[in-house]
């Protein structure tokens, strides 16, 4: 735990000082008044910053430890001119941290730790996913190389931040500790917030932040994973929570709100499947142009391109395709790209297997929504089950909220229309593509939170009190509570802790470093002197057995694009064999 406690810090500072270097930037181009922002957004924004850096280093070389201490220094040269900004700010914000909070701080850090510690075993992790994260170490990138394992295709953004805290180069093996440190940050903000909710009475983004703490709790056995959904999740409910904060502070700013753009912009790359979330743009792009704010709006669009342009670089080169698999987008004739019919199946794969588990995905796509959906249905667990139930109530709720709404000339209840749209938007573009619980529990979880907590019926409860004390914090209280406490059972979380401890005998070794990637049975092909490596028994070869594929058909059907692997790969057959 030593190692990643170190690696937990490195990116608490260069996350925090790239973050508060960009924004004042940003602040000052933009003509803000104040460059001061909530802390959060320095963290967030670095995270941002520090996953650009790495793809585009990767666009020339490997991603290695050094690439992290370069983003290090620069993050310090940063702080030290504002040093005494930064340590008043410090000084306020501990001062506002009661005793209580902190031995809530230590027991999430231990919770987060001690499950960090042990071995990766996500499924996906072993079968395209830990390939992805070498290929950034080793090479940075290979020209066609999803022509070897086609769900490298991909290209999730955040294995470059993975890649550059992995610190292979200097422990002899791959750490895996950004989700987990994304899930402590992010957890720690939201612990603070919901113990301030009796001064603050914000209840829609402190129940927002309640959920944060429960989807920590969900992932319990996933936080020394390498997988995108965490980060994706993480990050989703953080953009939500942040532009509830400046609906109920009644922000009038723009600058704020553009940041939360270029966040959705961000968190896109990490998965296209968090696109819904771009609803969110219209509001500071409606509010730049009422006010004619056009310098505004050219320097957001242009820093979203910088965020956005790597990736889709890093896209074409890697699979010939500016996103895949969208065959829609198909814009690029190369020699390394996946076929059409390979694209066209890999989202039928992805789409298929979220609605019905088999191999007869085609079969499946077929089926209307009303003959699909019921199998699906009654395939979820209770507890998920009873959630999409509540999202049902929810939406029944809304539309009559908002019947009332205009039948009564209350207008107030459309505050929050533009959040609501899109959380809703989210979960039918889920539902209606790849409906797995992993994929949309950001948006199942937020949309009753919203209704509830921004509804008419909660706002007379927030006016009520008994002997001074307000109903509607101990009720939110209560339901915070019974919530997680829910959450913490159904997730086994106690069971998942107590395997991080039970059975390690080098207690050196586990308070020290963590666990590594499994070595899995693999097979070797020689293909113009390289070694090339499949499964035997399946489709996952992990960490070790690189370059490898998920079919070796692929690699018998493998050809260099020039002389060497790192000129490039592509396939010589007709079309992808399945």
């Amino acid at each position: 735990m030593l190692w990643m406690a170190i690696s937990y810090l490195m990116m608490l500072i260069s996350a925090f000082g790239l973050g508060y270097g960009v924004i004042r930037v940003l602040a000052r181009l933009c003509g803000r008044e104040t460059q001061k922002m909530n802390p959060i957004y320095y963290m967030l924004m670095g995270f941002a910053v520090l996953t650009v850096y790495a793809q585009i280093v990767s666009l020339f070389t490997a991603v290695t430890y050094v690439f992290a201490f370069i983003a290090l220094g620069v993050s310090i040269l940063i702080l030290l001119p504002h040093n005494k900004e930064i340590r008043q700010g410090l000084k306020n914000c501990f001062q506002n941290i009661r005793w209580f909070e902190w031995i809530l701080f230590i027991l999430c850090t231990v919770f987060v730790m001690f499950l960090t510690s042990l071995y990766p075993k996500q499924y996906d992790n072993y079968l395209y996913q830990a390939q992805m994260l070498r290929y950034y170490e080793e090479y940075g990138y290979i020209k066609g190389m999803a022509n070897i394992s086609t769900r490298l295709g991909f290209n999730n953004s955040i294995y470059g931040l993975m890649a550059l805290y992995s610190f292979k180069g200097i422990y002899g093996f791959s750490l895996h500790t950004v989700n987990s440190a994304l899930c402590l940050f992010l957890g720690i903000f939201s612990i603070h917030g919901i113990c301030h909710i009796g001064k603050n009475r914000t209840y829609v983004s402190t129940g927002l932040k309640a959920a944060v703490l429960a989807y920590v709790f969900y992932n319990a056995e996933l936080l020394n994973c390498i997988g995108t959904d965490i980060s994706a999740g993480i990050f989703g409910f953080l953009i939500l929570i942040l532009f509830a904060e400046s609906i109920e502070k009644e922000e009038k700013d723009s600058f704020s709100f553009g940041l939360i753009a270029l966040l959705i912009v961000y968190v896109v790359t990490i998965k296209v499947s968090m696109v819904m979330l771009g609803i969110l743009v219209l509001y500071p792009a409606v509010m730049m142009i009422r006010k004619k704010e056009w310098s505004r709006i050219g320097i957001f669009i242009l820093t979203g391109l910088l965020i956005l342009t790597p990736w889709l670089i890093r896209n074409v080169l890697i699979s010939g395709w500016l996103i895949y698999p969208f065959p829609a987008l198909d814009l690029f004739d190369v020699k390394w790209k996946l076929s059409y019919e390979t694209a066209v199946y890999e989202m039928a794969l992805v789409k298929g297997w979220a609605r019905i588990q088999t191999s007869k995905v085609f079969d499946t796509l077929k089926l209307a929504f009303g003959e699909w959906f019921p199998i699906w249905f009654r395939a979820l667990p209770l507890r998920y089950r009873l959630l999409m139930y509540l999202n049902g109530l929810t939406i029944i709720y809304e539309i009559s909220e908002f019947l009332y709404g205009l039948w009564k000339k209350k207008y107030e209840v459309f505050r929050w229309g533009l959040l609501k749209l899109t959380v809703l938007a989210g979960i039918l573009y889920w539902l209606f593509s790849a409906p797995d619980i992993r994929f949309g529990w950001c948006y199942l979880v937020a949309f009753p939170v919203i209704g509830i907590f921004s509804s008419i019926i909660w706002k007379k409860i927030e006016k009520k009190s008994v002997f001074k004390i307000r109903v509607s914090g101990v009720l939110f209280s209560c339901m915070v509570f019974m919530t997680c406490a829910y959450v913490f059972i159904k997730a086994d979380c106690a069971e998942v802790l107590k395997t991080s401890v039970v059975g390690r005998i080098n207690l050196q070794a586990f308070y020290i470093y963590q666990g590594d990637f499994s070595m899995l049975p693999v097979e070797e092909l020689e293909i113009n002197g390289d070694i090339f490596y499949y499964s035997p028994v399946g489709d996952q070869v992990g960490y070790y057995g690189f370059p490898g594929t998920t079919d070796k058909a692929l690699l018998e059907n493998l050809g260099y694009l020039g002389d060497t692997f790192e000129d490039g790969v592509y396939y010589k057959g007709g079309g992808q064999l399945w």
